[in-house]
């Protein structure tokens, strides 16, 4: 495709345009020269005079190309603003004439579009060249089959390499279920330090409708914790003395400190028969930690 081309071709210039966002166009704009627009409802928008700043040719010779192609560029997202939204794009903008009855905005779009209208300005011939050269870079498409024989050749070659992909996605989620629990131990391992939050607990512990809210009740009842006025639950000083729990911080999403207790490997056996005694757990099976599984692992008691 020649530079002529899309100059004469509406065709020609859809088919650069049509796989190229907003985003992407000013992108492409800037390669050829900087152009700075102001953004309105998600959009980069610029005036007739900034477009004929940006090209280095005169406001008429805009408005020309604007009358004899205005419904191409429309197509682009070009628009004449009034009324409020004349009265907010002159704000964003920081118009100060506030005389004018209208106004005309070009999008990222419609400002590429315009580059491949434009035959006298040699930033729109940079802007032409620039698109050019990308469909060169673009890869080329799989030549069509002539013939019945290549027709099923080509078929046959597509159902080989299917058939390779899903074994390959097979072996891939046999991978993925082998890893996937190692990850999450692997991960508990590094969260905890030798500490375990309440969350934490339950989590191993996977009891049916057995929250940490409900682990706290019970380790409140037993005068393990006690609750302080900013509703932190901290544990009393003598599981902290035996170094059987502590008060741990961190930061919650919105850049606060929150604390929360949190449990040695000691303090767990001694939740983990108050659990017994509300019959949280059964009291013939004991639990100990085993880093060989993801979870607290059940034994019967010898």
């Amino acid at each position: 495709m020649s530079e002529l081309i899309l100059l004469e071709s509406v065709s020609a210039r859809n088919e650069k345009l049509a796989k190229l966002t907003q985003d992407a166009s000013l992108d492409h704009l800037n390669k050829a020269k900087s152009l700075v627009m102001s953004v309105w409802q998600g959009s980069g928008i610029a005036t007739t005079e900034q477009m004929a700043d940006y090209y280095e040719v005169s406001v008429e010779t805009i408005k020309t190309v604007l009358h004899r192609n205005r419904e191409e560029l429309e197509s682009d997202g070009l628009k004449v603003l009034k009324g409020k939204a004349l009265k907010d794009v002159r704000f964003i903008m920081n118009l100060t004439s506030d005389k004018i009855p209208s106004l005309t905005t070009w999008t990222p779009r419609s400002a590429l579009r315009l580059g491949m209208l434009l035959r006298d300005s040699e930033i729109a011939k940079q802007v032409r060249t620039l698109l050019l050269d990308l469909s060169e870079l673009a890869p080329s498409q799989p030549a069509l089959p002539q013939t019945f024989s290549e027709a099923l050749r080509l078929l046959a070659d597509q159902v080989d390499a299917n058939q390779k992909l899903i074994a390959a996605n097979q072996s891939l989620e046999i991978e993925v279920q082998t890893l996937e629990p190692k990850a999450d131990r692997y991960d508990l391992i590094l969260a905890t330090d030798g500490w375990m939050t309440g969350e934490e607990i339950c989590k191993q512990l996977a009891i049916p409708k057995f929250s940490n809210r409900k682990l706290y009740d019970i380790l409140r009842q037993e005068k393990v914790l006690f609750k302080r006025p900013d509703g932190t639950n901290c544990p009393y000083a003598e599981w902290v003395n035996e170094g059987l729990a502590k008060l741990r911080d961190g930061q919650c999403f919105d850049g606060r400190m929150r604390f929360s207790p949190a449990f040695s490997w000691k303090g767990l056996d001694r939740i983990l028969d108050l659990l017994r005694k509300h019959q949280v757990i059964p009291k013939d099976k004991q639990y100990r930690f085993n880093f060989d599984s993801d979870k607290i692992v059940a034994m019967k008691r010898a």
